[in-house]
């Protein structure tokens, strides 16, 4: 599996849970912006992770080809192998139904999703990574997790040289 950024893991997220895979426009929890943001799609494409396909109508387009076609970003097969480390099936028809996490029958939106999706890595997910990538304060992420646990996700802490780390745990 490549190294990816807590952005490209947001962004790879995202769009494996649009029926269509779309990744552009990015979730409006990405703080990354601009330049930063096209680098940042750019390299997941150089990746393979996702591809450029004729945008359809209804779909906002990433950029212009040369010939003026419409353009948009969609993940691509490696891009959802990636997020969970084996093949993956592409989305069902079934908003939110393909790939439960945890325990979970239903994927949360958002930034739960955000957050969930960072602590299903291998290496789970520390409060600054979390805050980071949902623009959150501390107690907001620690309320968040509550959350989680509610709604049945089993979460794990942990502690290592660098701090506590949080992780989701399949029941």
């Amino acid at each position: 599996m490549p190294q990816l950024t807590d952005t490209q893991l947001v962004i790879l997220s995202a769009a494996a849970q649009h029926e269509d895979g779309h990744a552009w426009p990015v979730p409006k929890s990405l703080k990354t912006r601009g330049a930063a943001l096209t680098k940042t799609l750019e390299a997941l494409a150089k990746k393979d992770l996702l591809e450029e396909r004729p945008a359809t109508p209804d779909t906002e387009a990433w950029r212009e080809a040369d010939d003026g076609r419409r353009l948009m970003l969609v993940i691509s097969k490696a891009g959802l192998a990636a997020l969970d480390g084996a093949p993956a099936a592409r989305p069902s028809k079934r908003p939110n139904k393909r790939r439960p996490s945890a325990s979970m029958e239903e994927t949360p939106s958002g930034k739960a999703g955000t957050i969930l999706t960072l602590l299903n890595r291998p290496k789970g997910a520390r409060i600054n990574e979390l805050q980071k990538a949902t623009g959150w304060q501390a107690h907001s992420i620690r309320a968040a997790l509550t959350g989680l646990r509610k709604r049945g996700i089993t979460i794990t802490r942990s502690q290592d040289v660098g701090g506590t780390v949080y992780r989701a745990e399949a029941n």
